[in-house]
């Protein structure tokens, strides 16, 4: 029999393992993954523009990403003004914010979900085995980055102890360097408008007076804090640069329908079984996206918008059902891994229903599925399908240039990973809505 003190060294033995395994995993990501449609060489063209020859970005270069992603793709160009050692500086920096990612992946789960030793180490086995499929992006991507931001903001939203300024102080620094953070910020404020802070109304009953006030003052933080620095920083940069910015920012929104997408599904599947095999493929903004010829104009203005629609008809829904959460509970308090689980699904939502879905976005979501997985009791189910996601983006992404020439067999591996995220996302979803159930009947 094993007592309790052999049973936590050998829970300590599996935690250490699991992270050696990490710190290995990272080594051979950095020193033994061959470069392979690395953005990080746009990136040192952008640094040598930028810091080197003094350019302006957006007003003198092309950038593509929000001006707080400025910093980190200059940073490494101070170390070595090389490819290679740029490269390298940036891949380190990357790291940086893998370990960061981690950290805030680790304490959410001991802190706030009050997992066990063992749990903990799966988590971060999980964690290095996802990285390592993607590892050809990981530090060769600005995306790790946007997951620490994602998973402290999650961690410090959770924490009663902190003030909500410092969740909000991070989706402004995140969604200025990735417009990703932007998309979770309304189910906060929906559970900081809702939420009941004054114990004496609670007890005495509200006036309506009282109640417009409370409502305000909880918008009042992510308004101050989040939404007016935003847009200013945006605005008052646009003008300072010409008006460069949006015009640069605003491309985005041109963009068509990206070739490894969800809605590149149904139009590859005619491609596979149509005898005329006419499906055109060019190359814009640096990524692969399919011919408006190829597609109607109808499908096109679907993909662009229906995915938003849903997000918004998705604020609605949750705006109604915390509203009836707190009516029947004024004190209730949501609970971390619900929380989790609603962004989570966002998350996982925007992936499968974007018209643009390149492979470094499953970076964002490597501590939700680690996570995920360890609190569901079907874990090996989800880690199965988990893994044939990440296995099928690893071979479609190590073999693109054939999938872009319109390779059978690549066409297929991208079908069945986008098929899988579907699953994944309805599963997911289900989840949540059992949950909000749940939540529901337990303030009966």
């Amino acid at each position: 029999m094993i007592n309790l003190t052999q049973k936590n060294d050998l829970n300590k033995i599996f935690i250490f393992i699991s992270i050696i395994f990490f710190v290995l995993s990272r080594l051979i990501i950095i020193y033994m993954y061959e470069i392979h449609l690395s953005d990080v060489k746009f990136y040192h063209i952008f640094a040598e523009l930028g810091i080197i020859d003094g350019y302006t970005a957006y007003k003198d270069f092309f950038f593509p990403y929000p001006p707080l992603a400025l910093p980190l793709v200059y940073l490494p160009i101070k170390f070595s003004t090389s490819f290679e050692g740029y490269r390298l500086a940036f891949q380190f920096e990357m790291l940086i914010f893998d370990v960061l990612c981690l950290v805030f992946t680790i304490i959410f789960a001991k802190q706030r979900l009050k997992l066990n030793q063992i749990q903990i180490g799966v988590i971060v086995l999980l964690y290095s085995i996802l990285g390592m499929f993607i590892g050809q992006l990981l530090y060769d991507r600005l995306d790790i980055v946007i997951a620490m931001i994602i998973m402290a903001m999650i961690f410090f939203y959770t924490n009663r102890k902190v003030l909500k300024i410092t969740f909000y102080l991070l989706a402004l620094i995140g969604s200025l360097i990735k417009l990703v953070p932007f998309f979770l910020v309304p189910v906060s404020i929906i559970i900081d408008f809702w939420n009941n802070k004054n114990k004496n109304e609670i007890k005495t009953g509200y006036s309506p007076w009282s109640i417009i006030k409370r409502r305000l003052s909880n918008l009042f933080i992510p308004l101050i804090i989040f939404f007016i620095p935003f847009f200013s920083i945006l605005i008052i940069y646009d003008l300072r640069i010409d008006g460069s910015l949006f015009r640069h920012l605003l491309q985005h929104g041109e963009r068509g329908i990206q070739i490894e997408s969800v809605w590149a599904t149904p139009l590859f599947l005619k491609y596979l079984f149509s005898s005329s095999k006419n499906l055109n493929i060019v190359t814009i903004y640096g990524a692969q996206h399919i011919h408006e010829s190829s597609v109607s104009s109808l499908y096109i203005f679907v993909s662009k918008y229906l995915g938003f629609f849903c997000l918004l008809l998705f604020y609605l829904f949750y705006f109604y059902f915390y509203r009836r959460l707190t009516q029947k509970n004024p004190r209730y308090k949501i609970e971390p891994d619900f929380y989790f689980l609603t962004l989570f699904t966002i998350l996982i939502f925007i992936l499968a229903s974007q018209r643009v879905l390149s492979p470094q976005f499953f970076i964002w979501v490597i501590p939700g599925f680690c996570l995920f997985i360890v609190l569901s009791s079907k874990r090996i189910f989800y880690s199965f399908l988990t893994l044939i996601i990440y296995t099928l983006t690893f071979i479609g992404f190590d073999n693109y240039w054939e999938f872009f020439y319109l390779k059978t067999p690549y066409i297929i591996v991208v079908l069945f990973r986008n098929v899988f995220l579907i699953i994944f996302c309805f599963v997911v979803f289900c989840s949540l809505i059992r949950r909000m159930y749940e939540q529901l009947s337990s303030c009966d």
